[in-house]
């Protein structure tokens, strides 16, 4: 399917833009279910990230997460209470927290609720 000129040109710009932002080679994905997607509303270029890891190795999952989420403007903390158990679990935040910060955020979601 032969894109419009002024589809190529929309495309090129936003090629251009984010390859001044990473300082990488950018390359738009392309396919069946890349196309789906678009059609819906989503961009696989900019509104889809993927962050993952093997589930016998989880050690870099997190870092991955914040990457993602880093570049959409969010924090990602891995779980103090998580730690030495088999649970994996991380603070997800629309601002910086501090160690005290994170530590309350971690407890303030397994307290209970309280009826009023």
């Amino acid at each position: 399917m032969e894109l419009s000129k002024e589809k190529q040109i929309t495309e090129q710009l936003l090629i251009e833009k984010l390859q001044k932002l990473t300082g990488k080679k950018v390359i738009l994905k392309e396919g069946k279910f890349t196309n789906a997607l678009k059609a819906s509303g989503i961009d696989m270029n900019t509104d889809v990230e993927y962050a993952g890891a093997d589930w016998k190795d989880i050690d870099g999952l997190g870092e991955a997460f914040a990457k993602v989420l880093k570049k959409w403007g969010l924090y990602v903390y891995e779980c103090p209470s998580d730690q030495g158990s088999d649970q994996v679990g991380y603070i997800i935040s629309k601002k910086s927290l501090n160690k005290n910060q994170i530590g309350w955020a971690d407890k303030a979601f397994w307290e209970p609720i309280k009826e009023k």
